[in-house]
């Protein structure tokens, strides 16, 4: 819990389903932290996930192939804050 209080920025890679994950963007939502959700292209209907998309303190939502094009996206969404 009080690593992710301190967090500036919480980053989720949401491709699985997990309870843990689910709590951890709770406790950065209770800490208005914001987040970036990591999802796999290949997820079908992640967008109908209401718990992740009804976050106040989501940032984007960052869908990618691998970890090239991960790091691609996500060192482009960081340039960008």
């Amino acid at each position: 819990y009080e690593s992710i209080k301190d967090c500036d920025l919480f980053i989720a890679e949401c491709s699985t389903p997990s309870h843990g994950v689910g709590m951890e963007l709770q406790m950065g939502q209770e800490n208005n932290i914001p987040v970036i959700v990591l999802v796999k292209e290949e997820i079908e209907n992640f967008e109908k996930s209401t718990m992740i998309m009804g976050l106040p303190n989501l940032k984007t939502i960052i869908r990618y192939k691998d970890y090239d094009d991960l790091y691609e996206k996500l060192n482009e969404e960081l340039s960008a804050s």
